[in-house]
């Protein structure tokens, strides 16, 4: 049985088979969340019938979290009998355009560009979807992109999509910002052509059309919580990029800003003989990191600011230090002197 707490706009068509009981929680769900219903009548033996099907599939993935796509066998069910009888369905296809539970339009027989315009037209009308959660829409869609594509392509792949929103963030009136189109290679190759990569557009609001007979992304409300999803989104670079950093593998590290020690290191102490160690890690990232001016946790697995650094350094841009083998061979040399490696106790 169908939920009016359910959201039904996922992006696939469904099929009812309990009659207006079940049609009547799709509704109550999709006027909660600024959607509109697209009902096909049809029955099995109906050859437009089946010619519109792949349409529907099309039209249910383009309006994914905007239109909840239901195709209805008259002729499945008595529910479904009683539904058809109580519409006056009389030919097939028959298609119901709903909106705030209403029935704002009717067509008849198969004719997927009337289809695809009334849906865009009585979208408009309804002003844009209410987002329970954005973000957390948009996090499952990202999630799609990372498990499709290599750890690089998926940071390619979030900064892309934060470049979008942020555009769209600082120049919420213009038009240009707000439409992408399909034929754009850059897009296709760092977002678009990933798995989900489209979702994640599609998630924010952006809707599928063609315009001069190009298909495009078009944006046509921005969502009030735009901004926080592009402070989360940057959020996650951030930390994807220290994630990266912590696993090591190239000779320039990327690392947070902050302000130098207070005092330098200690001089490099000569070399000792070998002898027992109580050297740790942590010791030995607060001095790599002390040798490069930049802060270790107390674990020493990556790089962070000090909580009692300023907030406005914090969100400084990152900054590049170069590892060279002599500042990494004083740091050690400094770490194995702290620690009395090679020294004999008594």
């Amino acid at each position: 049985m169908a939920s009016s707490s359910q959201n039904y706009a996922e992006g696939s068509v469904l099929e009812l088979t309990m009659g207006s009981a079940e049609l009547d929680s799709i509704l109550a769900s999709a006027s909660s969340r600024q959607q509109l219903v697209l009902l096909d009548f049809s029955v099995s033996w109906c050859g437009p019938c089946r010619m519109l099907a792949p349409i529907l599939v099309q039209l249910a993935s383009e309006n994914q979290g905007r239109v909840v796509v239901i195709k209805m066998d008259c002729e499945k069910t008595a529910a479904n009998q009683a539904l058809a009888a109580s519409a006056s369905i009389s030919a097939y296809p028959t298609l119901k355009i709903y909106s705030r539970g209403q029935v704002v339009e009717t067509l008849r027989g198969a004719n997927p560009a009337a289809l695809r315009q009334s849906i865009t037209n009585h979208l408009a009308q309804l002003g844009p979807a209410v987002n329970h959660n954005l973000a957390l829409s948009l996090a499952q869609a990202l999630s799609k992109v990372k498990a499709g594509c290599s750890f690089d392509q998926f940071l390619v792949a979030s900064k892309t999509l934060a470049a979008y929103v942020g555009n769209i963030v600082n120049n919420p009136t213009e038009p240009k910002y707000r439409k992408i189109k399909l034929s754009n290679q850059s897009f296709q190759s760092r977002l678009g052509r990933l798995p989900g990569g489209r979702e994640c557009l599609l998630q924010i609001g952006f809707q599928e059309r063609t315009e001069a007979m190009e298909p495009v992304l078009v944006l046509d409300h921005v969502p009030e919580q735009l901004k926080s999803v592009l402070h989360l989104l940057q959020q996650a670079i951030s930390d994807a990029e220290r994630t990266r950093m912590g696993g090591g593998g190239g000779g320039e590290v990327t690392v947070a800003p902050n302000n130098p020690p207070a005092s330098s290191p200690a001089p490099a102490a000569p070399p000792v003989a070998p002898g027992p160690s109580n050297v740790h890690a942590s010791q030995l990232a607060r001095v790599l990191a002390d040798s490069m001016n930049v802060a270790a946790g107390a674990d020493g697995s990556q790089a962070a600011a000090p909580s009692s650094t300023p907030q406005r350094q914090q969100q400084q841009q990152p900054r590049k230090v170069l590892i060279t083998p002599g500042k990494l061979a004083r740091a050690l040399a400094t770490i194995m002197h702290e620690a009395g490696f090679g020294s004999t106790s008594g």
